[in-house]
């Protein structure tokens, strides 16, 4: 996905030979843990019994993505957009909840568990209705029920559902209150995870302290000849050395 933006903003193929690997789904074309995995979206809980429906809407964009990489640069895309196309009509068979009107989690435990991230994946890379989006918006996005973003990160995306539902006085509401209360608590950058309520320390969910990885990401070596490997190999890759 990210290189499709890529190309559509610079109009450089450099990076558009890199694969999709299509190794890791079922007999049923979803993705789903495999041991050694950790499938994360965001800090929030949400069920990931079997298949995990923000996962599948990424994979499916991601194939959708790919297939018009390979158009841009020639090469055969082993049916990416027949799968981009089936998986597009496996999500909303499995995953759209006709009562409640909107995505769940997971269908496989039965619980019905709805978050804000399948639904936000679900309006913006999923081909919804005027209707459901309206469904998804109300029920969902506009609903304090359900469980709130903790992630800045996160919070860019249901941001991007204000501004696609034109709804400019919440989009700058989120922004002030979210992002500016972040500020105010003294941040110099986004943190990991962040709810306006907690105080201190406990914005620092990762680490527990701020200056746990001083010692790698200013002053530690192997940290400099980390990025200096990857700045040498991007160079190489661009044809600059």
């Amino acid at each position: 996905m990210y290189l499709c933006g890529w190309y559509h903003r610079e109009s450089d193929e450099t990076w558009l030979a890199d694969d999709l690997s299509q190794k890791r789904t079922d007999a049923d074309g979803f993705m789903r843990e495999k041991p050694g995995d950790w499938i994360f979206i965001d800090w929030a809980p949400m069920d990931k019994t079997g298949a995990l429906c923000g996962e599948q809407i990424l994979y499916r964009k991601a194939l959708e993505c790919y297939h018009k990489i390979c158009e841009v640069i020639g090469k055969q895309n082993d049916g990416c957009a027949e799968k981009a196309e089936y998986l597009r009509v496996a999500i909303f068979e499995k995953f759209y909840d006709k009562e409640k009107k909107v995505f769940i989690d997971s269908y496989e435990c039965g619980k019905r568990n709805v978050t804000r991230h399948s639904n936000i994946l679900a309006y913006l890379f999923l081909e919804c209705s005027e209707g459901q989006k309206k469904d998804i918006y109300e029920r969902v996005i506009l609903n304090e029920k359900v469980a709130q973003i903790t992630t800045p990160y996160f919070k860019f995306y249901e941001n991007q559902v204000h501004c696609q539902a034109g709804n400019g006085k919440l989009l700058e509401e989120s922004i002030r209150n979210y992002y500016g209360s972040m500020l105010e608590s003294g941040a110099t950058t986004l943190y990991e995870e962040y709810n306006p309520e907690q105080k201190g320390t406990e914005h620092y969910a990762m680490h527990g302290v701020p200056a746990r990885f001083t010692c790698w990401e200013i002053i530690g070596l192997g940290y400099r000849i980390q990025v200096l490997h990857t700045i040498l190999l991007m160079s190489a890759r661009c044809g600059e050395i």
